[in-house]
């Protein structure tokens, strides 16, 4: 098929199914999460089985049999449950199961929402489960490139970007999502986001038990994140007219479902929390200008690459200066005591009075690492700025 590709997930898939007993792959709407299931990992584990909640009689069946469905299917090694989160009493029921047989791998469960308290699905799988988040596909996934682990993980740019400018751009407009990345006809992308779109806000946000959700303004709220500089509760708020709080609670379920990365402010500067989409082809058919886009994927690769290559000590922010001057991501490793600083550079005509806000930082943070990088990411080649401030073009953020 057009748009298989390999995904990277699978080795940091694999190697938690080795020692857990239950796995979840969970991602945004559209982000590959059955494919992969039913595709790949059905080739990789043949005695495994397929069934999803999608289907009427087994969501049925599993709610009012939750442990008879999974002794039905015992045999099975792993059974894939996807759309797990219908039937929120097979949590309970898969929680005796395995504590019963400390075996590792035998159940993954798939969702497109976070299996929390929300859904009515309590913490019963704690100790039991390990979390895999598929996210859309990066660029070198969809270009097919051998994923390079062995990049600097205080940064994760590559000094020798493996594309050139018009395959990221073109992603821009394309984003991952596994069922467009490649296709061409602009009229057809755009039919896919909003359909999207509309099931997101109609089906998907109304899931939720006991939660009202405002649909119009869910729909207000995801149109506006792309183009306010910058997408907080309290902007979002004051743009739409609303209340903070009624934003604030739509803006947990988008989380709650992928749709939403949160980037919070460094502690060392100003700011609120910001939201971004979960896909760069999403931004740009909202309306982002071209520094969101950059921004949106920047994030959007960032944790994705530092999940599947199993980065778990880095922590991300975005630095907001008193003037409100921006660096865009701030990658901190407190244990290595490692310190990233990445400004995003969107126009060929630099101002060098730009990367005074990455002197600035440095004089805050003075002693505090033993790593520091002040880093810009421009539409030029790499290259020192001065003694202290490094040039990677955009192509190396993968």
């Amino acid at each position: 098929m057009s748009h298989s590709r390999k995904r990277y997930i699978i080795e940091f898939f694999f190697k938690k199914l080795a020692f857990s007993r239950v796995v979840t792959i969970q991602g945004c709407r559209q982000s590959g999460k059955s494919y992969l299931a039913k595709n790949l990992l059905l080739e990789l584990l043949p005695e495994c089985l397929y069934l999803t909640f999608d289907q009427k009689s087994l969501k049925t069946f599993a709610q009012d049999n939750p442990e008879s469905f999974l002794s039905k299917y015992k045999d099975s090694s792993p059974l894939i449950i996807d759309e797990a989160q219908k039937v929120p009493d097979i949590f309970d029921a898969i929680k005796f199961e395995v504590d019963q047989n400390s075996q590792p791998g035998q159940y993954v469960l798939l969702g497109s929402t976070e299996f929390s308290k929300l859904l009515k699905i309590r913490e019963s799988l704690t100790g039991r489960m390990s979390r895999v988040r598929l996210f859309p596909l990066t660029l070198a996934e969809c270009l097919e490139l051998e994923p390079n682990f062995s990049k600097n993980s205080a940064h994760f740019l590559n000094p020798k970007p493996k594309v050139n400018r018009t395959q990221l751009l073109r992603h821009f407009d394309k984003g991952g999502f596994p069922g467009l990345f490649a296709v061409r006809d602009q009229a057809s992308r755009n039919e896919f986001f909003q359909d999207w779109i509309n099931l997101t806000i109609e089906r998907d946000l109304t899931q939720f038990p006991g939660v009202a959700v405002d649909t119009e303004l869910a729909s207000e709220i995801l149109k506006r994140i792309p183009l306010l500089p910058e997408p907080s509760a309290t902007q979002i708020a004051k743009a739409l007219k609303q209340d903070t709080r009624k934003v604030q609670k739509i803006l947990l379920l988008l989380e709650t479902l992928f749709i939403l990365h949160k980037l919070s402010p460094f502690r060392e500067g100003t700011g609120k929390p910001l939201y971004f989409l979960c896909d760069v082809g999403l931004a740009t058919y909202l309306g982002a200008d071209f520094e969101r886009q950059l921004w949106t994927w920047l994030l959007q690769e960032q944790l994705a690459q530092r999940h599947f290559s199993t980065d778990i000590g880095s922590k991300l922010y975005y630095f907001r200066s008193p003037k409100g001057k921006f660096i865009h991501l701030i990658v901190e490793n407190i244990k290595k005591k490692e310190l990233s600083a990445m400004k995003l550079i969107s126009s060929e005509k630099t101002d060098l009075r730009e990367l005074e806000i990455l002197k600035s930082l440095k004089n805050r943070v003075k002693g505090q690492y033993s790593s520091l990088h002040l880093i810009t990411l421009g539409p030029m080649p790499r290259g020192k700025w001065n003694d202290s401030v490094e040039g990677y073009p955009w192509e190396s953020v993968i």
